[in-house]
């Protein structure tokens, strides 16, 4: 008996049907799930730190709300007292003519400016009431501060104006002691202060500063006194030629202080 050959349709179907076929027939349907059989406790989130790790990462967390405590600084006042020395010729003299330019004495300042994260710019003026005469400063300042929580280290580059208040006769020599009101020394100061501020509250800080100045000083010519005409010539000649009425003078000196603090800050 002849048979007849399949068509090649069903042998293509038949080829490409039969791997699905086996693979349906190996698939299992899963089993059915139980409700009295517990499930497995399923993972805790973790933030893929160590313990260590963990524990100083909340410690800084802590310093920082320490640290933010102070708020933000925009505007500051302070005022100051303690003591300082000045020497108005230590380093160079050309005819200052002042006997007694070194003294030492109390010191007094306020200051006042604006706070930019760790940049202060500001205005500051100190008086130092020293025993043979008074020395004003008014200087302007620029500081750079490091915040460590309620600490605040500073260090400040300051430079202005100087002039001598008053000068008492002892600075000057004994044959013309009779002008020292007439007697005008100023100039300019440059110097460094280092110092550092406790802040009781975010609102008020105590601090210790200490200054170094180099000081740039002038005196003008003294006016000749108004009775010299009636002076005999011989004293009249010692007064045309002493060095306080005849020239200008200046010197280089410096000064130190060293203070306590009390600051307001907004």
């Amino acid at each position: 008996m002849n048979r007849r050959p399949l068509p090649c349709f069903l042998v293509v179907a038949a080829v490409v049907l039969a791997p699905r076929v086996a693979l349906a027939q190996d698939l299992a349907p899963p089993p059915p799930i139980d409700p009295n059989t517990p499930s497995a406790p399923s993972a805790a989130p973790t933030s893929g730190l160590t313990p260590g790790a963990e524990q100083q990462n909340q410690t800084l967390t802590q310093e920082e709300g320490q640290d933010s405590g102070r708020g933000n600084e925009i505007f500051y006042v302070n005022g100051e007292a303690g003591g300082s020395y000045i020497n108005m010729k230590q380093f160079s003299e050309s005819q200052l003519a002042i006997v007694n330019s070194a003294a030492g004495g109390p010191m007094f300042g306020l200051g006042a400016g604006i706070r930019l994260l760790v940049f202060t710019l500001g205005v500051r003026a100190r008086l130092h009431q020293l025993s043979n005469f008074n020395l004003w400063q008014l200087d302007g300042e620029f500081g750079f501060h490091i915040p460590i929580k309620m600490w605040d280290p500073y260090i400040n580059l300051h430079g202005g104006y100087d002039f001598v208040g008053t000068l008492d006769s002892s600075a000057l020599d004994p044959s013309t002691s009779g002008s020292s009101g007439n007697v005008s020394v100023h100039g300019f100061n440059a110097g460094l202060s280092l110092g550092a501020d406790y802040y009781v509250t975010p609102l008020v800080s105590i601090g210790l500063d200490l200054t170094g100045d180099a000081l740039f000083l002038q005196r003008p010519p003294v006016p000749l006194p108004q009775n010299i005409g009636v002076l005999p010539s011989a004293q009249q000649t010692q007064i045309r030629n002493d060095p306080l009425y005849a020239n200008s003078g200046d010197s280089v000196g410096f000064g130190l202080s060293g203070s306590l603090h009390l600051g307001v800050h907004l």
